[in-house]
């Protein structure tokens, strides 16, 4: 491939013109490996721009296996193999390819090839979990929705994802707020820590609870909420280790662009009652509600030197009140003196 072609598809790249790139390679005369794989990285980019990325998918197939010897220990051949594999839905047979990935990559690079292979065996490690996900048995399902229509209200379902449904609960007089609930995470067995007895600790379903005057717009910026619930449904069916109060993820970054949340912790539903907040499946089987309580950047921090009750008990100190949601509060871990303390 020329310097010519080569600056000319950088160009392009820069400026997110995948289709340009498919067009410019089209054009060649002479294919190469290095245009086979430029022309499926572009094929695989292009997909996020589309709502039908099948045949895009089918291009980079097409490239790809005009290089199948060339490319078995190329880490970017099996890359781009593994995740167009992915896109089909062939999840074992694309993590094959990028486990193999993974082996010739040169760790370092600074084209984040490494980064890029460690997400997506992760990606495919989760859809391989969640393929095996079975959901509720149904009368385990009628005995959870009677505990929450019992203690939380009349509830109706707003989505559902990997069997597991998100219900919506109208803001009452006495909680004046919309409740979201989980109702099917239940059915995931989660590891529980040495010592704590199995049937009591693995079982839970989440709840955020949003202001009266929130507006459900499926818009994932403003609608981050419900989004975020989504991802933490994914994040406990897929989980290799145990979740429960006090459990905190640290995200990086905000949850979208109209948030400045970056994490969150699981705590007690704080207006609720003991017994709202356990539910018995076939009366031996505890099932624990947790409520989502996003955090700020240096209040994820400050949780991830103390304890759960450790930061709770800032919130109490600073009078800030974690049910409902509130974009406007404070962020209450809010100097350097409270950090370290």
């Amino acid at each position: 491939m020329s310097e010519a072609v080569l600056s000319k598809i950088k160009e392009l790249d820069s400026q997110d013109d995948y289709y340009g790139i498919l067009k410019l390679i089209e054009e060649q005369s002479e294919p190469t490996l290095e245009l086979a794989l430029q022309y499926a990285r572009a094929c695989l980019n292009a997909t996020h721009k589309t709502s039908d990325p099948y045949e895009l998918v089918q291009k980079a197939h097409m490239a790809l296996e005009r290089y199948v010897s060339a490319g078995k220990d190329n880490p970017y051949w099996l890359f781009y193999k593994g995740y167009a594999l992915y896109l089909d839905g062939l999840v074992p047979d694309a993590l094959v390819r990028l486990e193999r990935a993974a082996r010739f990559v040169k760790i370092g690079r600074d084209d984040g090839l490494f980064s890029h292979i460690q997400t997506m065996r992760e990606l495919c490690r989760q859809k391989m979990i969640e393929s095996e996900f079975a959901g509720l048995k149904p009368e385990w399902r009628q005995q959870l929705m009677s505990h929450i229509e019992t203690h939380f209200g009349k509830a109706h379902k707003l989505s559902s994802l990997h069997k597991v449904e998100v219900l919506h609960l109208e803001p009452t007089e006495e909680h004046p707020y919309h409740m979201l609930t989980t109702c099917g995470l239940a059915a995931r067995c989660l590891p529980v820590p040495e010592g704590f007895e199995s049937s009591l600790n693995q079982r839970l379903e989440l709840c955020v609870m949003l202001p009266s005057n929130y507006k459900f717009e499926q818009d994932q910026d403003r609608d981050w909420p419900v989004y975020l619930l989504g991802k933490l449904i994914e994040l406990v069916i897929s989980a290799q280790s145990f979740i429960g109060f006090g459990y905190y993820v640290d995200y990086g970054a905000p949850f979208s662009r109209a948030t400045a949340f970056t994490g969150l912790m699981l705590t007690a539903l704080g207006e609720y009652p003991a017994e709202s907040q356990l539910a018995l499946l076939d009366g031996k089987e505890e099932v624990h509600f947790f409520e989502v309580i996003p955090l700020k950047p240096m209040e994820v921090h400050y949780r991830s030197q103390h304890t759960a009750n450790e930061l709770l008990g800032l919130f109490k100190k600073r009078g800030v009140m974690l049910t409902p949601i509130d974009e406007q509060r404070i962020d209450v871990v809010s100097d350097i003196a409270t950090l370290h303390a």
